[in-house]
């Protein structure tokens, strides 16, 4: 059945432009216009009020609005059972995943879901916290690879692992300078006074979800003023620069263990009870989980607890590493002599 009228409609209403909600259909913005002058007529009554901008809904749109989502949930609920009465032999899924998590996380998990159930096709959308809620929000996307928080009353989710978010401290850095760096590593965290941080440099994340939030508590909570701040969007570039002796940043474990050993920074914590960051798998709330949805949470799962690129280092792997790093003191020595 052709539900595409209600469909249009809906998405005129959300994004309150007709301009925009074509682009949002990949569709062009006069066969639109078009469409919706016609489905007016038929009906009889007016959807829209176009003569302010943006458009807004009349009453009879509100109330078409109302029932056309509806409508599309049956219609999206019927369309999963209907996926999994064919076995996962056939399907779709749309997978968000902000990058920097994407380039750790898929090139593992995809492999194995693919070779399990070869007939599901994947979708990979990939952008801010923002841009993807939006999208699970409006449908658009199954489940969302996130870190926490959820700010949406319309997001439910699963957790899938938990980690500590650590203030990365160059090993040249006078935070650190006189103190013994050879027992510490993930398990044995330096601590770091925060009144110390005042009037330091930082790499920051210019978002505003995830990580970016947790450091803003901390700055609040410690009233930390800083000196200079550079942005970034990627958190693998900012362990790097802060590394490379650019400044201070805050990076989670994953950053470290996917590092290790060629960036060994000085890990702190600033308080003795450690800042962790849930990662979940995110989906709409009250939605129904189909089978190729549940499988893929599980492959996730799975792959986080077993795959050797997410092996957690252990303590005296750090303290070997630390032993043979050279290349650090290397650097140092090339980079003052420029």
């Amino acid at each position: 059945m052709n539900y595409s009228k209600y469909q249009y409609v809906v998405t005129v209403a959300e994004m309150q432009s007709i301009s925009k909600a074509a682009k949002e259909l990949y569709m062009s913005q006069p066969a639109l216009t078009k469409y919706i002058n016609k489905l007016e007529e038929e009906i009889g009554v007016k959807l829209f009020n176009r003569s302010i901008i943006p458009i807004t809904l009349t009453y009879a749109g509100e109330r078409f609005v109302e029932e056309a989502k509806k409508i599309l949930n049956i219609d999206n609920h019927l369309g999963k059972e209907l996926e999994e009465i064919s076995n996962m032999k056939k399907g779709r899924l749309t997978v968000g995943i902000t990058s920097s998590r994407g380039e750790y996380w898929l090139p593992n998990i995809l492999p194995i879901y693919k070779k399990r159930y070869p007939g599901i096709e994947l979708k990979i959308l990939e952008g801010s916290y923002m841009y993807l809620e939006d999208k699970l929000e409006k449908n658009l996307i199954d489940i969302l690879l996130m870190g926490m928080p959820v700010y949406s009353d319309l997001i439910d989710y699963e957790a899938l692992e938990e980690e500590e978010i650590l203030l990365i401290v160059p090993t040249m850095h006078p935070l650190v300078q006189g103190m013994d760096l050879s027992q510490n590593s993930l398990d044995n965290p330096i601590y770091n006074d925060p009144e110390k941080l005042n009037g330091q440099d930082f790499i920051l994340l210019s978002h505003e979800r995830g990580i970016p939030r947790i450091v803003e508590t901390i700055f609040e909570k410690y009233m930390i003023k800083t000196n200079n701040v550079m942005e970034t969007q990627d958190i693998d570039v900012a362990y790097k620069l802060a590394v490379r002796g650019l400044g201070l940043t805050f990076a989670s474990e994953l950053c470290v263990t996917s590092f290790f050993p060629k960036y060994l920074p000085a890990l702190c914590r600033i308080e003795e009870q450690p800042y962790k960051r849930k990662s979940i798998a995110a989906f709409r709330k009250g939605d129904y989980l189909s089978h190729p949805m549940r499988a893929f949470i599980d492959t996730v799962k799975e792959v986080l607890e077993s795959c050797p690129e997410y092996h957690r280092f252990t303590h005296d792997e750090f303290v070997q590493a630390r032993k043979a790093d050279t290349e650090e003191s290397a650097y140092n020595q090339w980079i003052q002599g420029m």
